[in-house]
């Protein structure tokens, strides 16, 4: 569950007039499943993320941007979501 993984799902799909959309939604579904708690916990962040390398943060948070951008109910949060690999 990475941003390389739900870009190339999701762009996929939408290359192929959302061809099996329903299995992205449901992999951003599991995606957001265990991200959102991670991402949600200061103290979990800090020592998941803070020791490693500056891609992992990124990658996490970039591929629940991904599904937000293409599944924006899913996603709750107080300002909008962008991913960064609109350039891709």
């Amino acid at each position: 569950m990475t941003l390389d993984g739900t870009f190339q799902l999701a762009r996929s799909s939408l290359q192929l007039n959302r061809s099996r959309w329903v299995c992205v939604r449901s992999g951003c579904t599991a995606l957001l499943e265990t991200q959102a708690p991670r991402l949600s916990n200061a103290t979990d962040v800090l020592q998941r993320y803070g020791g490693s390398s500056s891609h992992e943060l990124p990658n996490a948070v970039a591929a629940v941007a991904e599904c937000a951008s293409h599944f924006p109910e899913l996603v709750r949060t107080r300002r909008a979501w962008s991913c960064c690999a609109r350039y891709v």
